[in-house]
């Protein structure tokens, strides 16, 4: 597992990599400034996991959170928390399955992705599909189209 970023339960999930007996399969990289090094670490991912906490007040409420970006442009299945805004656009375009903020439902999500090919390559093809509509041929074509000038 790659676990990119910092945040509060950093130190608990490190502490529980330790006690379940697995650190050695999980790298925790902290914060990457570089967007480079980011893409490179998701091209070598299977799926993207955003458990935000429906708890706490934070940002991800009112914002269009980066990471779930950076999941779709890597083409990967994610698996979310209805926190973020775009969090049911993305279930209901099949790039995201919603989930509890609870262990057993993340990793239940997760394991579904995983266990089936079928699934998995659905997901994969909706994210695909999904992040061409931010794709810059995209954007300026339907802008263009919209102030009246076609190609």
């Amino acid at each position: 597992a790659e676990v990119v970023g910092r945040g509060p339960l950093e130190n608990d999930m490190k502490r529980r990599a330790l006690s379940l007996g697995i650190a050695d399969r999980v790298t925790f990289h902290g914060f990457v400034a570089d967007d480079q090094e980011v893409a490179a670490i998701l091209a070598s991912a299977s799926v993207g996991v955003a458990a935000y906490n429906p708890n706490v007040e934070s940002f991800t409420r009112w914002a269009d959170p980066g990471k779930l970006k950076n999941y779709i442009g890597a083409g990967l299945p994610i698996v979310l928390t209805d926190v973020p805004p775009n969090a049911r656009e993305l279930a209901a375009e099949g790039v995201a399955e919603l989930v509890e903020y609870d262990p057993a439902d993340i990793a239940g999500a997760i394991t579904r992705v995983l266990d089936s090919a079928g699934e998995f390559q659905r997901r994969r093809a909706s994210a695909l599909r999904y992040r061409t509509q931010y794709d810059w041929a995209e954007i300026m074509t339907t802008a263009l189209a919209n102030v009246g000038y076609s190609t």
